[in-house]
């Protein structure tokens, strides 16, 4: 899979779980996911509300939504992914409104643009170059901030 698509495709997974669980997925799309044995489990490692629990604690501490990774990787991350997907149109309208009530930052490139150095350096010091490979290396955020920064 390419690293470009990933997070589309988990947002879809996302999507199509929270559409059954509410009772909005056609019977056709759950038959066709059940002979694929699809877990409709949420996901228990974290649930979008539980990333955004974390997050709502991190703006009060910090009064901001633009994470460092260095406190937390996970949660900066996520929010990496928001950004994706909302620059293509991609993130539940809900959603939009719940992160503007804790006026998210969409456009984080300076800050994210740190971040992404020092994840770049690591990248260098692990694998000698810093010629991070278009699709999925060893940390996908970094391909497709590389990829994005190629473009510009």
């Amino acid at each position: 899979m390419i690293c470009a698509t990933y997070s589309d495709f988990v947002y879809w997974v996302e999507m199509q779980k929270r559409d059954y669980n509410a009772g909005k997925l056609a019977q056709g799309k759950i038959n066709l996911l059940n002979d694929l044995n699809f877990d409709w489990t949420p996901d228990p490692v974290a649930t979008w509300q539980d990333m955004y629990e974390q997050l709502s604690q991190y703006y009060d501490r910090f009064e901001s939504t633009l994470i460092n990774t260095r406190i937390n990787e996970e949660l900066g991350m996520w929010t990496n992914e928001l950004r994706i997907l909302y620059s293509k149109g991609n993130l539940d309208p809900t959603w939009v409104a719940k992160l503007n009530h804790l006026e998210f930052d969409w456009k984080a490139e300076d800050v994210n643009m740190n971040a992404m150095f020092d994840r770049l350096v690591a990248y260098k010091k692990k694998h000698g170059t810093v010629a991070v490979p278009y699709a999925c290396p060893d940390d996908p955020p970094i391909s497709n901030w590389i990829k994005r920064n190629r473009r510009d």
